[in-house]
């Protein structure tokens, strides 16, 4: 599982240096603020107030959805409601998992 995620996370990057990676519309923003803390209780607060915070695809093969830019090369994913329990995850572009 953890070896998807880091996958995720590559490609995510790849993804956004692309121009593939799209902005989450502001009529969704009461949603994607619930999404953007539970991304950010992922890791510590020293690293995620500065995360990029990106969300799954509604479907298998569409973009990841940038919530929130970030300046300090983490990324951080809300729970997956596609799996059971609560799982946000924080990855450093460089570096692993938090």
């Amino acid at each position: 599982m953890r070896y998807l995620h880091v996958i995720l996370v590559l490609l995510a990057l790849s993804l956004a240096g692309c121009g593939l990676v799209t902005v989450s519309p502001t009529s969704e923003k009461p949603n994607a603020d619930a999404k953007i803390q539970s991304a950010m209780s992922a890791a510590p607060m020293a690293i995620a107030k500065d995360a990029t915070i990106v969300d799954y695809p509604a479907k298998a093969g569409q973009p990841f959805i940038v919530l929130r830019e970030g300046t300090n090369g983490w990324t951080c994913y809300p729970d997956w409601q596609a799996t059971s329990g609560n799982d946000p995850q924080c990855y450093h572009a460089g570096a692993g998992a938090v």
